[in-house]
């Protein structure tokens, strides 16, 4: 791309671009059309209008490509110092994710086998005091202990599934919706659903956004020929002025 030199905005020129302008705005928005002479004497203030924004846009263009050119200059610096940066924050939050996940799996492994303990340890001591009461033959005590189930409390397997703290760090569930389906098929299949759901009341409309542009694409190209549910093509007359 080709640098453009700091454009200076000359007052001279500049003010002589704003009274143009500003004599146009004043006739249209004080101007009537009530006869045919009214409406020719329109249709050159549109001309004008026209030239005028032609002239203003070359006015300023020079001044736009400079401030731009300046300004994508110093974004492709920023980002050539901060991409790589903002890369290795991403990757150091992946690993520590993903470590996070393996230390919660093998503390959840770790509940679970002392959980088994517990149990086993529960069971071993009921069996003891079932013996226990049939030894003093008390069979109604026997029974009680028969019939109660192996407690095992919260305290007795009690893991964190937290890795290490950091101070400034911290983990949060993060819930994001999006269509069901690895491919685009299966993607669209799934907005097929989406849309039958919203058509039965069964979701909210403002789960999907007309796509606009494409609708006025093919307005222009089948004209008063498309048509699909829920859609029509308007036709509005324009008036056109020639450069």
């Amino acid at each position: 791309m080709t640098d453009h030199p700091p454009a200076v905005i000359e007052p001279e020129e500049l003010e002589v671009v704003e009274e143009r302008a500003t004599e146009i705005v004043d006739f249209v928005f004080t101007f009537q059309i009530q006869n045919d002479d009214d409406y020719q004497q329109a249709g050159d203030a549109l001309k004008r209008a026209t030239d005028a924004i032609k002239e203003i846009e070359e006015f300023f263009e020079p001044m736009r490509q400079s401030t731009y050119s300046a300004y994508k200059a110093v974004m492709a610096r920023k980002n050539e110092v901060l991409e790589p940066v903002e890369t290795a924050r991403v990757h150091l939050r992946d690993l520590m994710g993903e470590y996070a996940k393996s230390v919660a799996a093998a503390q959840q492994a770790e509940r679970a086998r002392q959980y088994r303990l517990a149990q086993e340890k529960a069971e071993k001591a009921r069996e003891a005091a079932f013996d226990k009461a049939i030894a003093e033959g008390d069979e109604e005590k026997a029974n009680r202990v028969l019939d109660a189930p192996a407690v095992v409390s919260p305290q007795q397997v009690a893991v964190s599934t937290e890795p290490p703290s950091i101070e400034g760090i911290s983990y949060r569930d993060v819930w994001t919706g999006e269509l069901r389906g690895a491919t685009d098929r299966d993607k669209e299949a799934s907005l097929i659903l989406l849309c039958a759901a919203i058509g039965k009341g069964e979701a909210p409309v403002s789960l999907v956004e007309v796509n606009t542009k494409m609708l006025n694409t093919l307005a222009k190209s089948l004209k008063d020929m498309m048509r699909f549910p829920g859609v029509v093509a308007v036709k509005k007359k324009i008036v056109v002025t020639k450069t």
